[in-house]
């Protein structure tokens, strides 16, 4: 069952209408990448980013697996639910710009958004009442072959002010997100942002408030990119900084692969199939 499941949330189910990726994935690998990161992080919910490779038999074979997603869209949201998803298994991962988007999004049954700013949490709070908020912060990226915009989220205070905003026009305040760049070498490189999330988790304690989970973003490497440490050694210092920063008040946790799970399955299938083969 996925750790995100809340409250037995349904919803009805639309028709896709998402580009796919021009080469077909060899689905297989896609599969043994996903259970390669599930295994390393036994105690975490792995969302695929399926704005890497949104092919249809791909989605089909990450949710028979048990997996869930990160989507930025209703585009996205409908290709996932056509795929056999629960509305559950679907994080918002990204903030939505246009309120309507966010209203499609709600019908469709996410009711899990991530914001970066107190007018995106009002965004959400007017389109999609009740729903669930992570707040993301901006680590430093160091170690990653690309960081992320600053932009993209704020400070640990202002984490505490966007969240508790939040749980003051219904929402519920979940916690935090981060991402520590793409392609990240550094397998110690969460370290930080987790202690900077234990902080926004808690000063949200302190006031009554109860967060619970905690997105750990993407940037694991694939399993054909040289110069990476053992995929088992995340995993190792991952589990450690969480123990360490929660103790027994660790929350639930969830990742955001995307190349990890389709760069090397994407490769695979350049390299097996010749580009005249059609879909694998």
């Amino acid at each position: 069952m996925n750790l995100l499941a809340k409250d037995g949330i349904r919803t009805l189910a639309s028709s896709p209408t998402l580009p796919t990726s021009c080469l077909g994935p060899d689905v297989a690998q896609a599969v043994r990448n996903y259970r390669r990161l599930a295994t390393v992080l036994p105690s975490t919910a792995v969302h695929y980013v399926v704005g890497a490779d949104p092919h249809p038999r791909l989605l089909a074979a990450i949710v028979a697996a048990g997996g869930g997603f990160a989507v930025t869209g209703p585009a996205e949201v409908r290709a996932c639910r056509a795929a056999g998803a629960r509305p559950e298994d679907l994080v918002c991962s990204h903030p939505i710009e246009r309120s309507a988007d966010v209203v499609e999004a709600a019908g469709l049954g996410v009711r899990l958004f991530v914001v970066g700013s107190v007018k995106e949490t009002l965004r959400v709070a007017e389109a999609a009442p009740g729903s669930a908020v992570l707040c993301r912060i901006h680590p430093s990226g160091r170690g990653s072959d690309r960081s992320m915009s600053r932009s993209d989220g704020c400070s640990t205070g202002e984490a505490v002010a966007v969240l508790l905003v939040a749980a003051e026009r219904g929402l519920d305040p979940a916690g935090v997100a981060f991402h520590v760049g793409s392609r990240q070498r550094d397998p110690h490189a969460w370290r930080s942002p987790i202690a900077a999330s234990a902080h926004v988790f808690g000063a949200l304690r302190e006031t009554g408030l109860r967060p619970w989970l905690l997105d750990l973003g993407g940037g694991f490497p694939t399993a054909l990119e040289g110069g990476a440490p053992p995929l088992a050694l995340y995993g190792a210092s991952i589990d450690r900084a969480l123990r360490q920063e929660f103790g027994v008040d660790r929350p639930r946790t969830l990742v955001e692969p995307g190349r990890a799970i389709a760069g090397a399955a994407q490769r695979s299938a350049a390299i097996r199939s010749p580009p005249s083969s059609g879909w694998r």
